[in-house]
């Protein structure tokens, strides 16, 4: 029998040995990347191959002496996001993310002894992650009512109904199901999302903070520069280590309005504790112009689409939230722009 994987690892020490999947470090593959992939141009798929889109191949009961031939077939799925302008401004597509309840991208031990069904293992949970993010280059505006589609790989699973989050330019919506969707190997599995995004408030452009922010683990104050204004910001985490920061809030707070950058090719989520709040995890966006050793950073991206209101209960007294990166590597962040209201 012969077993075949593609694309071949660059490192021979990966290259796979065994068609069962392994704990030696051989025989992987990714699927997708955790990094995110890019797109060029609405509604083209080039991109989906190779490294991103792995193919595997079972040949059986063939002898040494005569020529072997797969039937190539793929691992991946893939998700299409229609995306559909709704707002009265025109909508430039840059930025994709799909979110999901279990890890979608990243590396993976592939065991495909059954051939018609690969079984996929992270090598490690650092090395995936539950959102997927498509960067998109060479968009042009979408008016109103005007569609694109979107192509992201990631790994076969089954969501239940309304377990999906998907962003376009930082605006995050849960697509509406009345059944679970079942993304399967080799297929597209079209999503719709309608691009409704609100006029934001007054706070989308506020970048003055009316509380108290301080850096906690692995955290420390910093600089957000926004059309050549510097305002405060917390940067948290390292490339090996989650951060964290707190925000004191006073009584009656019902609503808090925050700004959060990820950084640049990381996949960053956060996680917000201390009270009842709306939307308790957030994925930022990430911006081209936070990265590097500094503490100041100077925004690339429109700092509205970094904008979240979220609502909160129960605050009857001052209080401390607690906010702490969901993993501990790449999952870096700057944080400004906090008002309670």
């Amino acid at each position: 029998d012969w077993y075949a994987l593609y694309p071949v690892n660059d490192n021979e020490d990966y290259v796979i040995t065994t068609p069962a999947g392994s704990t030696d470090g051989d025989g992987w593959a990714y699927i997708g990347h955790k990094g995110g992939a890019t797109q060029n141009g609405y509604n083209s798929t080039a991109h989906l191959a190779e490294t991103l889109c792995p193919l595997y191949g079972v040949a059986t009961s063939i002898d040494a002496s005569t020529p072997v031939s797969f039937n190539m077939k793929h691992i991946a799925s893939v998700v299409k996001i229609v995306v559909t302008n709704e707002s009265e401004s025109p909508l430039t597509v840059n930025s994709i993310t799909f979110t999901a309840p279990e890890d979608i991208v990243g590396s993976y031990f592939m065991n495909f002894t059954d051939p018609n069904k690969v079984v996929c293992t992270a090598t490690e949970t650092s090395y995936v992650s539950s959102t997927a993010t498509l960067n998109v280059t060479g968009g042009t505006a979408l008016n109103k009512g005007e569609k694109a589609e979107f192509y992201i790989p990631i790994k076969p699973f089954k969501a239940a109904a309304n377990k999906l989050k998907i962003t376009v330019n930082g605006y995050e919506k849960t697509p509406v199901s009345t059944a679970d969707v079942e993304f399967k190997a080799g297929k597209i599995e079209a999503v719709n999302f309608k691009y409704n995004k609100p006029a934001p408030s007054g706070f989308a452009t506020t970048y003055t903070s009316n509380v108290t922010m301080t850096a906690g683990t692995k955290s420390s104050a910093a600089k957000v520069i926004i059309g050549g204004t510097e305002y405060d910001a917390i940067k948290a985490g390292t490339g090996s280590k989650k951060g964290t920061l707190s925000i004191k809030i006073p009584a009656g707070t019902t609503k808090l309005h925050i700004h959060a950058a990820g950084w640049n090719g990381d996949a960053t989520s956060f996680t917000i504790e201390g009270a009842t709040v709306s939307d308790k995890t957030i994925t930022p966006m990430s911006d081209d112009g936070v990265s590097g050793s500094g503490t100041s950073f100077t925004l690339k991206g429109d700092p509205t689409n970094y904008y979240k209101e979220l609502t909160l209960t129960g605050v009857t007294a001052e209080t401390t939230l607690t906010i702490t990166a969901t993993k501990k590597n790449n999952c870096r962040f700057v944080i400004f722009g906090v008002n309670a209201e």
